[in-house]
């Protein structure tokens, strides 16, 4: 049975690479933070929760390995592939989207937590080795790390809310951003 009706949901040629670039950069991002999640509930479950009495030297160097591995090898690259996105998605209308108070605040803070948490939590896991392979579990480190996963998590759920709401931030477009013509 054939439709006398005309198709008209067809994309238009010429519109731009968005949804190109913009489906890879949502499951990169979902990769990302997948992997900082499981990551963190490694953490918690095998090493943060526990009493330092319950926890095996060998157990924990393995568990602390397989976290390290887990986010350099996954959790990094996604991020650089939804960062490389973001950024090809921005170019595509830079004044437009620096005039939105979200986009601003977004960048804010991946500017200032992508190298603070880089510096923090691989300083943290650098001496937290160091200090299992010299035969002790330094406590203070355990709970700064847990911090850090924490804090972690809670940042990227933060910028994730921020991409997906877009919230107006008490931004008044129509009296901000005034139409020229009279």
């Amino acid at each position: 049975m054939t439709s006398s009706q005309a198709q008209r949901v067809i994309r238009k040629p010429g519109r731009g690479f968005r949804p190109y670039l913009l489906i890879p950069k949502v499951l990169a991002m979902a990769v990302y933070f997948g992997a900082m999640v499981c990551a963190a509930v490694l953490w918690h479950v095998q090493i943060g929760c526990k009493p330092m009495e319950e926890i095996d030297a060998a157990t924990l160097m393995q568990q602390l390995m397989t976290i390290r591995l887990l986010v350099v090898c996954v959790g990094v690259p996604a991020l650089l592939l939804t960062i490389v996105m973001g950024l090809l998605l921005w170019l595509e209308h830079p004044k437009t989207f620096l005039r939105m108070r979200w986009v601003r605040v977004k960048l804010i803070l991946l500017g200032l937590g992508i190298p603070g948490f880089h510096v923090f939590m691989a300083s943290r896991l650098y001496h937290f080795r160091h200090t299992l392979e010299s035969g002790t579990i330094e406590q203070s480190l355990k709970n700064q790390l847990t911090l850090g996963f924490t804090l972690l998590l809670i940042w990227s759920a933060v910028i994730i809310w921020l991409g997906r709401h877009k919230p107006r931030l008490w931004q008044n477009w129509a009296k901000n951003y005034k139409s020229k013509t009279k």
